[in-house]
């Protein structure tokens, strides 16, 4: 599946690939099947080139996206068919100066099935020596209501002892491996269901995990996460 984005005003992208380049990235490497998600074009390069004239009267701070830092334009976009989906190249035409975008290929992959406790693990390549480890957890959350005299409060939270897990080599060196941590978020949600509602609260988590020699393969063993559920069956996750 391919995507075209349109841009309207000064910006007009087109199907040739020229001059500079303009990076595209997802904000979820690996998205699920009706899961939603942003593509970003890095375009620092061209807001220097857009805003330079005003350097000469004036101090210019570019806007930045909080995770990436770096000057961002997006789109939402929802993931519908599961399958390898390919983005760009796109070209962008401003003040006669072309640039060019990369070229983004990744998966849509299966939705979460509806149940409101639950973790997963995926393990993302994304090229000889980088891969992605990406967490999700669900922990089951109710809604609680307290009346007063005068209105009536109303509170989602967990309602057991399960806390979120979370891997700690971002808190350690380890031997023959850079780890970061790429992104995430945890926010509750609900699933409807004909007879009810499931209420949990989803984390997402994502590792990026650089080898320095791919000759070396990195092992994460269960002992290397914190608080992982009782239920889940851990399996060594080898990384080359």
């Amino acid at each position: 599946m391919k995507f075209t984005i349109a841009l309207f005003g000064a910006l007009f992208i087109f199907n040739n690939a020229i001059a500079q380049t303009l990076e595209l990235s997802t904000s979820n490497p690996q998205p699920r099947l009706g899961q939603s998600f942003t593509l970003n074009i890095n375009i620092d390069t061209l807001n220097q080139t857009m805003f330079h004239f005003l350097s000469n009267n004036f101090k210019v701070s570019l806007s930045k996206d909080q995770c990436s830092n770096t000057p961002e334009m997006s789109v939402s976009l929802e993931a519908l068919k599961k399958g390898r989906n390919e983005i760009g190249p796109l070209t962008i035409v401003f003040n006669g100066i072309k640039y060019t975008t990369s070229k983004i290929a990744f998966d849509i992959v299966d939705s979460l099935p509806a149940v409101n406790k639950g973790y997963w693990i995926r393990k993302v390549k994304v090229d000889d020596t980088t891969v992605l480890i990406l967490t999700e957890q669900r922990i089951p959350a109710q809604t609680y209501y307290e009346h007063t005299d005068n209105s009536m409060n109303m509170t989602t939270k967990t309602n057991n002892d399960e806390k979120e897990a979370e891997l700690t080599w971002i808190e350690a060196d380890v031997a023959n491996a850079k780890v970061n941590m790429r992104g995430g978020s945890s926010e509750m949600q609900s699933i409807y269901l004909p007879s009810n509602e499931l209420k949990f609260k989803y984390c997402y988590w994502s590792y990026k995990i650089t080898i320095v020699d791919k000759d070396k393969p990195v092992v994460l063993h269960k002992s290397d996460f914190r608080n992982l559920p009782d239920y889940y069956k851990f399996q060594d996750i080898v990384i080359n």
